[in-house]
């Protein structure tokens, strides 16, 4: 088996994954208890929609920095889900 020497140790991303976890939470949460309840072609839905709104974007606020968490785990131990190609001119 050939040995990957881009692989990272798992310990090093625990910040990241435990972030991941918080990310995916809310993301569910708000799936379920926000965009999968209300339809805005409903008038009293249109009202718990803008009810609702602040608190999930409050939420949306808290995922960005989630992910802009989990992206600078990645990026400081040089890890991507992109392959990096090299093009020919």
């Amino acid at each position: 088996m050939e040995k990957n020497n881009n692989y990272v140790d798992k310990d090093q991303l625990v910040n990241a994954a435990v972030a991941l976890d918080a990310a995916e939470y809310v993301i569910q949460e708000m799936q379920e208890n926000y965009f999968d309840c209300f339809d805005s072609s409903y008038e009293d839905d249109k009202r718990s929609i803008l009810w609702e709104y602040s608190r999930n974007r409050a939420k949306m606020a808290v995922l960005s920095i989630l992910i802009y968490e989990i992206s600078k785990a990645f990026k400081e131990n040089k890890t991507s889900c992109y392959l990096t190609k090299q093009v020919k001119t």
